[in-house]
């Protein structure tokens, strides 16, 4: 099985560098990368911050994130990387691949070459995951080829392919959560308190990756119950949590001055669960710009597996079913449960890895040839949705879309007023004086459009836009880029 492993994750470790971007996408991933690299070189936390976005001012005056540790930390070799790739390769080359991307940063050689050492992190971390799906699926139905074709559809058919180019957190907290769900259902099948509190130190890590992670314990609380309901000691699984309290509590009194200042207070967006639950269902299930089967069809066999799952394992079934659902639904309270402008729904990512384990049972032998058909026929289509969704730079198609009204391609919103001019009294904006009294007033489509423009209007998707940006000659492949410029 170890050889399957290896070749599992250097399968997709080659698929997703051969797809890799090599550069960062958006503001949130410079400010984790300035996290990392004031850690390797200087050991702080303090960073220069980006006009204002997701760093709050500490009680030394200078600049800290709003973001977890976690990432920052285990990205340090990364960083080296690209130093190393700064001083090897040929530095008048950097610059030409991110020539005609948004970047939040000096386009030097050295610049562009650190953050292409950190952009590899997600192709590695999203590799490991694959590869940790086809050790737990092989666990649950000692079937190689089973195993390997739920591996193959998560990894090539859900939108795991395109969330490894960018540099976010949620690919390292998925694997960081299922391996700590996957550890200790091993420990608890093997009466194994050292793989029980081994368990329990990765899922204290996820936390210190993206706090979110808390959202999953009723699943584990739930594993924990129905498998060893009569012994105490499964339950110091949560022990480590602690650990991983104390120390976000101690960052936050160093930086801040108090224990419960995490830096997201000083965002404008604050820290809120204000949308509506069927709001965020709607948006999560069946919005064209987020629905999540959109983005990875396979997905949607979890469903027709999950009954063989419940009766294969009752108690690993439940707590799979209730990481999942906790998880979501907190997720569709989130006052920015779209997750921004990125391919699909971010927020849920690390879902998307435990819908996908069950999916093993039904490819387990004797395989006929109707199963064969659907695994080729979801294989397929996921393939082409996650080919389509690599080859664009998500930040370039906002803004060659929605900010560009006056040259092509023209503004996408999906109302202004000189198309309904009847509606322009209910839909003015004005540029107000400090008494706030209207100067002029302004056209709509002369404003950003609003997320909500690409996720409920077809027309204004990434569907129907990533092909005009093909035909334009726009395209975010490094390796074409990098060969031909």
């Amino acid at each position: 099985m170890m050889k399957d492993i290896i070749r599992v994750f250097f399968l997709f470790l080659a698929l997703y560098l051969l797809t890799m971007g090599g550069h960062l996408y958006s503001p949130d991933e410079e400010i984790i990368f300035r996290m990392t690299q004031s850690l390797a070189e200087r050991g702080s936390l303090a960073i220069e911050p980006l006009q204002g976005f997701a760093t709050k001012r500490g009680v030394d005056g200078k600049e800290y994130a709003q973001y977890g540790i976690g990432q920052p930390l285990l990205t340090i070799p990364f960083y080296y990387l690209g130093k190393a790739m700064a001083a090897a390769l040929p530095a008048e080359k950097a610059p030409k691949w991110v020539a005609d991307t948004i970047q939040y940063h000096d386009r030097t050689p050295r610049d562009v070459m650190l953050r292409l050492g950190v952009s590899i992190f997600n192709q590695t971390v999203s590799a490991m995951l694959c590869a940790l799906l086809f050790a737990f699926a092989f666990h649950i139905t000692k079937d190689r080829r089973a195993s390997w074709m739920a591996a193959i559809l998560f990894g090539a058919g859900t939108y795991a392919w395109v969330h490894s180019k960018p540099y976010f957190m949620e690919p390292s907290a998925a694997l960081f959560l299922f391996g700590s769900f996957f550890l200790l259902w091993r420990g608890l099948e093997k009466d194994s308190f050292v793989s029980v509190m081994g368990a329990g130190f990765l899922y204290a890590y996820a936390v210190l990756i993206r706090m979110d992670s808390l959202f999953m314990l009723p699943g584990f609380a739930v594993l924990i119950y129905l498998s060893r309901k009569r012994q105490w000691k499964p339950y110091l699984f949560f022990s480590p949590l602690i650990i991983s309290g104390l120390i976000i509590l101690y960052l936050n009194k160093m930086r801040f001055g108090t224990f419960l200042q995490t830096g997201y207070e000083d965002q404008a967006e604050g820290f809120k669960f204000s949308t509506p639950i069927l709001g965020g269902l709607y948006g999560f299930l069946f919005t064209p710009g987020k629905g999540m089967f959109w983005f990875s069809p396979p997905l949607v066999l979890f469903f027709f597996a999950f009954g063989k799952f419940y009766k294969m394992n009752r108690s690993l079934a439940l707590g799979l079913l209730a990481c999942i659902l906790s998880f979501f639904l907190v997720q569709c309270k989130w006052q920015n449960w779209a997750g921004g402008w990125c391919w699909g729904p971010r927020h849920i990512y690390q879902i998307h890895v435990f819908l996908a384990l069950p999916i093993a049972l039904l490819f387990i032998k004797p395989l006929g040839m109707k199963m064969r058909g659907i695994f080729w026929a979801f294989l397929t289509f996921g393939f082409f949705v996650q080919i389509y969704g690599a080859s664009q730079n998500f930040i370039d198609y906002y803004s060659e879309f929605f900010t560009t009204p006056d040259t092509l391609p023209n503004n996408y919103n999906a109302w202004y007023q000189e198309s309904e001019p009847f509606l322009a009294p209910y839909y003015g904006l004005f540029i107000v004086d400090n008494n706030g009294l209207p100067i002029r007033r302004i056209p709509l489509h002369y404003v950003v459009a609003p997320i909500q423009n690409s996720i409920y209007y077809p027309q204004n998707t990434v569907w129907a836009n990533y092909s005009t940006m093909l035909q334009m000659g726009r395209h975010d492949f490094f390796w074409v880029k990098f060969l031909t410029r």
